[in-house]
This record gives C-alpha cells, structure tokens and sequence, in this order.
C-alpha cells in the first residue's frame, strides 16, 4: 500500500508539472503558464543558462487557490473521486544572452529569478519565495504563503527542520530514505520519497549524517555522494561523467504530503539540425 500511495503521489505531483511545456519562448521573451509558476520558473532558468535550481513547494490549503480538476468520466464511476489542483498561474521572464562560465552565469541566473519572483508578488499569485545559492547553483526556498484563512503566513518548508542521523556508511538513496524517516519522526509534516534515479543513486556511497543541522543542508550533502572531487568523505562511484542532481520538493493538495523527488538538471542545448534539445548538466573530475 504504501508503495503503491508513493506511486500514485509522483505520478499525480509530476503529471500536473510537467505533461506539458510550462512556458513558451519567443525573442528574449519568455512566457510562463502553469499551476507552478515558480517551478516552471526554475526549469526555465535551469534550461536556459546550465545553472542548477533546486525547488520547494509551499504548502496549498487556502480554498482560493485550489481548484477541482476531478474529470467528469471519473466522477460517473466513483461518486467520492475528488482531483484537486492548483490554480495556475503566469510570469513572464525578460532572458539575457548567458555568460561564457558557469560562474558567471550563476548571478545571471539569480538576478532573473528575482525579477520573475517579485512579479510572482505583484500579480497575487500564492507564495513568497527567497532565491540563495553558492557555487553548486540556486535554491528556491518558499516563505510565505497563503494560510486556510487565505491570510498570508510563515511557509516552512520541511528541509528547514532539524534533524540528527548518527554517522553511518550507506547509499546515497538509502540516506535519502533515511532523511525522510528522520522528518516524519518530528509529527510536523508528512512526506514520502518521490522519484529517484535509483540507478545512479545506489552507485554513490558516503557517510550520511546530521548533526543536528537543517535537513536541506544534509540533502545538499548527499548529492555530493554523486559528485566526483566533492563528496563528504571516501566515496565509491563507477562513471567519470556523472549528471548533476537537483530537488524538487513537491506538496500534494489531497494527501497533504511532500514528496522529496531527485532528478537530473537538464539544459537547453542547440542540436545537430538547427533546433534544440535537453541534456544533463554532468560534472568531470
């Protein structure tokens, strides 16, 4: 069962997100569309200039901003069948030409992601986000959103919440499952693992802990596991090119639980006959 709600939350989160292109480009200009706006904002921005862009959703509880998306033919099977979803939502995004280095891409990248989150503010769209970042790329991290009362309100996101793992050796996708048992254990929220690159992530090993630290610095720690010349400690890895990994952490309106999902960070790259086409950003010791 539980296997099968973990299925059933990926699929639901990742079918809404991404089933179809959340923006549209034309010139410099882009266009976003989607019932994330911020999300497909930090895909765009990922795309468009290989910087790495974590995500994290806010919590969506307020009446207003939900909407039932349930499909008529499955109302006519199941009476109790409820689809919920959010409302969506629009930013648009001024692109400029990328930078020749990553590090000068990076502040690139974040001065977009400001511009395009105050706008997110100024069109009463749901959520307040902070963009930070270091050299291994940005984080949008929710802090404010609307409550039940549809008031605005503190956002936490569960990777600000404590946590303590003793010192252990182990996959990285172990440590991740174990990260998520650690803030299930706090009864301040529920989450699941999402969707992993089990593949890659059972190839990776490093000591995962946490010392009483934000979960997401442990999280940014054991990506490291999969990054040749920046892990945590010895590391065993079987590939010399290897995809560089980022989260996005998203909330499920009905089940009221996160799930921690891992993917590649994709880039927009031109391809052989004139168009374009995604790869994944990859770090070479």
């Amino acid at each position: 069962m539980k296997n099968l709600i973990r299925a059933l939350l990926c699929f639901c989160v990742h079918g809404i997100c991404f089933a179809q292109q959340p923006y549209t480009v034309s010139g410099n200009l882009a266009k976003i569309h989607d019932p994330r706006p911020v999300a497909a904002l930090a895909d765009l921005i990922q795309e468009r200039y290989g910087v790495p862009v974590n995500y994290e959703d806010i919590r969506t509880v307020f009446a207003g901003d939900i909407v039932d998306e349930t499909a008529p033919q499955a109302r006519l099977r199941n009476p109790q069948a409820l689809a919920l979803g959010r409302k969506w939502g629009t930013l648009e995004v001024t692109l400029v030409s990328p930078a020749s280095t990553v590090e000068e891409r990076l502040p690139q990248a974040k001065a977009l992601i400001a511009d395009a989150l105050a706008q997110h503010v100024s069109r009463g769209q749901n959520g307040m986000f902070d963009v930070t970042g270091g050299a291994r790329g940005l984080y949008l991290i929710p802090k404010l959103s609307r409550g039940r009362d549809g008031k605005l309100a503190m956002s936490t996101s569960p990777l600000d919440l404590f946590i303590v793992i003793p010192p252990a050796r182990m996959t990285a996708e172990q440590c991740f499952d174990t990260i998520v048992s650690k803030l299930n254990e706090t009864g301040a929220v529920k989450i699941i693992p999402g969707i992993q690159p089990s593949n890659f992530l059972i190839q990776a090993t490093g000591i995962c802990e946490a010392q009483n630290e934000p979960a997401r610095d442990v999280v940014e720690r054991v990506l490291r596991f999969t990054r040749p010349g920046e892990a945590v400690g010895p590391t065993t890895t079987t590939r010399s090119e290897r995809p560089v990994f980022v989260w996005r952490l998203l909330y499920d309106i009905k089940l009221e639980t996160y799930a921690l999902n891992i993917v590649p960070a994709m880039k927009l790259v031109r391809s052989r006959f004139g168009g374009h086409d995604y790869t994944e950003i990859t770090t070479t010791p």
